[in-house]
């Protein structure tokens, strides 16, 4: 992603959403975030969107950095390492550990393997170690950020089995076979029906999640945190899947993407997973 989209971004406030404000309108405290990382998912916007917005309150005047953090037990040798994603363009890394939240410079890192990504608008780099970093949050802050971020990938994902539930319902409509629209046919409308069962199973779960961070007391934050980004999780990438059925394979390549960038990219991302 280019650094003029991602200041626009930045201008339009995406990343500084976490961040306190003096007043909160009435209503959930949750509802704007979680709208927009639905937006940014429904749009498949790439970079690392989520961390930046995770990152932003605990690193002062950054809010138009990027910021990137993924763990892994071990690397192909059977070692620990840390994969990060971004490795060579981000400004500055977002460290959650058990004991807290750490930040460090991009320019820190040490050497990194550059891997092959899966996704190729994901370029992953793979480190030894990580340095210590800065501690700009304690254990609790740790714990309510992974909270956080559970629910705001959890809209993200739900923003992408929307857009392929949408998707698909219009090329069902438009798309022509033996004289009729594809979306006469039962084998398509049991396909849809299904896309929208898992993408309103996961809504719900979202929403619930949102509104448990507002009040704990609902219920627990941690098993409804988890519940959602698993439903959501589900529902992308089995929607994604179904998309490229109804859509016949078309889409499937990123070659299509000039014609079909959504149901391409889609695709793409159903096939990796």
């Amino acid at each position: 992603m280019d650094r003029a989209a991602w200041r626009e971004l930045a201008g339009l406030g995406v990343f500084g959403l976490l961040v306190p404000a003096p007043t909160v309108a009435a209503g959930s405290v949750w509802s704007t975030p979680r709208s927009c990382s639905r937006q940014l998912g429904a749009h498949l916007v790439n970079g690392p969107v989520l961390w930046s917005t995770l990152a932003a309150p605990y690193v002062d005047g950054r809010r138009a950095g990027r910021f990137a953090r993924r763990r892994c037990r071990a690397g192909r040798d059977g070692r620990r390492s840390d994969l990060v994603e971004h490795a060579g363009e981000v400004d500055a890394l977002l460290i959650l550990r058990d004991d807290g939240i750490f930040v460090c410079a991009g320019s820190e890192l040490p050497g990194f393997d550059l891997l092959t990504p899966l996704d190729p608008l994901t370029p992953v780099g793979r480190v030894a170690h990580l340095p210590r970093g800065t501690r700009v949050g304690d254990a609790r802050d740790a714990a309510e950020l992974r909270r956080v971020g559970r629910v705001l990938c959890a809209a993200l994902l739900l923003g992408v089995s929307s857009t392929a539930l949408e998707t698909s319902r219009r090329y069902a409509l438009d798309r022509e076979q033996f004289g009729v629209p594809i979306g006469s046919f039962q084998a398509i409308q049991h396909i849809l029906a299904d896309m929208y069962v898992r993408g309103s199973l996961a809504r719900s779960a979202t929403y619930a999640a949102a509104a448990v961070l507002d009040d704990p007391e609902i219920s627990d934050p941690e098993c409804a945190t988890a519940v959602a980004k698993l439903l959501a999780g589900e529902a992308a990438i089995e929607n994604a899947r179904a998309a490229i059925q109804v859509h016949g394979g078309v889409g499937f390549t990123w070659e299509d993407a000039s014609e079909l960038p959504s149901q391409a990219r889609l695709g793409a991302r159903a096939r990796v997973r």
